[in-house]
């Protein structure tokens, strides 16, 4: 039979502590992947309502209002994730073609910034995400251009 030697308990301590740094690390990117699917999936949703009052022929404004009741539908991110806001909405209608612009950011906050690497220290530990979507579509006859000389 073999005496015990401390060599074990370093090892456990050791052990453990890798553990909570891979802890910490997978938390991490947890919220960054979830809060970047959450941008891109509310950008998605507010262009995709945008785009479909546009083919009815809607003008700008309620084109508009349109996206931003997909956004307002949303849930709200969380603790580290902040709700997306709009900053940039563009409708160019032509003769022929309508071409709608969406973007949107959210910030997520990172809770162990310290494991980010390339983090600046005027970030106030959170990471913008931004998506953007465009949709080109046929320009119905209903839709007028604001530029329009009556």
């Amino acid at each position: 039979m073999r005496k015990s030697s401390g060599h074990s308990l370093l090892e456990l301590g050791f052990a453990v502590l890798l553990l909570v740094f891979m802890a910490l690390l997978s938390t991490n990117v947890y919220i960054l992947f979830v809060g970047k699917s959450y941008n891109e999936r509310v950008c998605r949703e507010s262009s995709a309502l945008a785009a479909r009052a546009a083919l009815e022929g809607k003008p700008t404004e309620s084109v508009q209002r349109a996206a931003k009741s997909g956004m307002d539908s949303c849930g709200y991110g969380g603790v580290f994730i902040g709700h997306p806001q709009f900053t940039a909405f563009q409708d160019d209608i032509t003769t022929d073609v309508r071409v709608l612009k969406l973007q949107t950011q959210t910030l997520v906050a990172v809770p162990t910034p310290f494991l980010l690497v390339g983090m600046k220290p005027d970030s106030k530990n959170k990471v913008v995400y931004t998506s953007t979507y465009t949709y080109q579509i046929k320009n119905p006859k209903k839709a007028q251009s604001d530029d329009s000389d009556d």
